[in-house]
């Protein structure tokens, strides 16, 4: 297996990939963010994964009661090529 540019994109992101398979999904990232806002520190959580052969980006956060989440999803085939950009619109959730 080489690698591809998902995998040097990943890497310089800081993203490690490590596969957990549970239930078919093999979990790439699982992160949780700490944003500084105007009054508070703002948790967000990060997780991309595979999902029989769709690979999926997603950021969530709640703020007052409300979750919001943020999502990209393209066929693994796909992945190498947009993943960095998806990954983006993904990460680019911002709640005040």
């Amino acid at each position: 297996m080489g690698t591809t540019r998902s995998d040097e994109a990943a890497s310089a992101a800081g993203v490690r990939k490590r596969e957990v398979t549970d239930r078919g999904a093999k979990l790439y990232s699982a992160r949780t963010i700490k944003v500084k806002d105007e009054d508070d520190i703002r948790t967000y959580y990060f997780y991309e994964f595979g999902l029989d052969k769709e690979h999926v980006a997603v950021m969530a956060t709640v703020n007052s009661g409300k979750t919001y989440i943020a999502g990209a999803t393209a066929p693994e085939t796909k992945w190498d090529d947009d993943g960095v950009k998806l990954r983006s619109a993904a990460v680019s959730l911002s709640v005040s």
